[in-house]
């Protein structure tokens, strides 16, 4: 993998989950609320992210495929399957997902 892949996916950090959090963080700022927990519920995922005293937390260190990069990023967690995730098991008896 060339290193200028690498670069462009570390500015992808949780781009479609980043919008939510950001935006959760701005409105608890307008509505007074300091502390805030938000979750984004999409098809395959289940995120959620801290926001502490009106900021989003954020983590000084990323990994992009298996390599640590060295950007803040907010502090996105993904704890589980999202809405449309369907669990199977195929013909060996092996479990899977999605």
């Amino acid at each position: 993998m060339c290193r200028i892949s690498i670069i462009a996916e570390s500015r992808l950090c949780h781009v479609k989950t980043k919008g939510g959090a950001a935006g959760a963080a701005y409105l608890a700022r307008l509505c007074g609320i300091s502390d805030l927990l938000t979750m984004d519920v999409g098809g395959t995922s289940f995120d959620v992210s801290v926001i502490k005293d009106r900021i989003n937390i954020e983590k000084p260190q990323i990994d992009v495929m298996g390599y640590p990069v060295l950007m803040a990023c907010m502090d996105i967690r993904t704890i589980g399957a999202g809405g449309g995730s369907i669990a199977r098991v195929d013909e060996a008896g092996l479990r899977g997902c999605g």
